[in-house]
């Protein structure tokens, strides 16, 4: 039997009107769904933001309470490296003997058991240029002629000649003043070098 032209119509329309209401009950669907996906992610958001502002006021004040003791320790590290360097200029001026000399009279023991020697004395006094030892002694007094820093170079081993170190002080002028009194040159570091 063969189906009439009518009768294929009204099947074509009855599948016609379902897949119309199968989209539009899809569109609701997802409209609802996406909207309960938005909503749900829009909540999330706003959680994490009110968590993320709540763990910057704990870590705030967390910084505040520690920021001293940072700062300090931050401040202990770098006089920690200035004594260090300090040390070992200190060493590299005195050379192997004076070094020994200063360890074994140290009643202390404060020198042997505080001050790590890494390069030790003679690797020191080889790194040590000649304007550096000037400095570093004109650190313990107040000025000096050159025939003193002379005397003090022979004392602990340093070979320098009168116009070798008159040559490291003129080239070094920001760390070293020089007065004439009369026919000698005193040699004193300008202000805060020490």
């Amino acid at each position: 039997m063969q189906a009439t032209a009518e009768q294929t119509k009204t099947r074509i329309g009855n599948n016609g009107q379902q897949q119309v209401l199968d989209n539009v009950s899809l569109i609701c669907y997802s409209s609802s769904r996406m909207a309960r996906l938005l909503k749900d992610t829009m909540e999330a958001i706003r959680n994490r933001l009110v968590h993320d502002a709540a763990r910057l006021e704990e870590i705030s004040k967390q910084m505040g309470e520690l920021s001293r003791s940072y700062n300090l320790y931050v401040d202990l590290l770098r006089e920690r490296e200035s004594h260090e360097n300090s040390a070992q200029k200190l060493i590299g001026l005195l050379g192997p003997d004076q070094y020994f000399n200063a360890m074994t009279t140290d009643e202390t023991v404060t020198i042997v058991d505080k001050i790590e020697e890494a390069p030790g004395a003679a690797t020191l006094r080889q790194e040590l240029s000649l304007w550096e030892a000037v400095k570093q002694f004109l650190r313990f007094v107040p000025e000096a002629r050159i025939r003193e820093i002379l005397e003090f170079f022979k004392l602990v081993g340093i070979e320098a000649t009168r116009q070798a170190v008159e040559s490291s002080i003129r080239a070094h002028p920001k760390t070293f003043r020089v007065i004439k009194r009369g026919r000698e040159k005193f040699v004193s570091l300008k202000g805060g070098m020490g």
